[in-house]
């Protein structure tokens, strides 16, 4: 899809599409924006929204809200790939997961 289509039906203009899609934006997308892109690009309800909120936090209380949410993703039994895919290890799932005692996620 281009972004003469994404700008026609969201009805937002295509250079400040642009400043967005390159992290170039003065102020951060509107909700309304964001739940727009999601319906027009077929994301999850909420899913732009939710990374949007996590990156307008500050980084000491990011860092925590996601340590806690890996925290209780372990104690609930959480898969090793979605909380590797959620967070800023999701490189780690493109390498073989054979011989998974020896590997160890980078220190933070």
């Amino acid at each position: 899809m281009t972004l003469d289509e994404v700008a026609r039906r969201t009805n937002y203009s295509k250079p400040y599409l642009s400043t967005v899609e390159t992290g170039k934006v003065r102020n951060p997308p509107s909700n309304d924006l964001l739940a727009k892109l999601e319906t027009v690009l077929g994301f999850d309800s909420g899913l732009l929204l939710r990374i949007a909120h996590l990156e307008r936090m500050p980084a000491d209380i990011r860092k925590a809200f996601e340590d806690a949410q890996a925290e209780k993703a372990v104690q609930e039994g959480g898969d090793l790939r979605e909380l590797l895919a959620s967070s800023d290890y999701d490189h780690l799932l493109e390498a073989p997961m054979e011989n998974t005692e020896s590997r160890r996620l980078p220190a933070s």
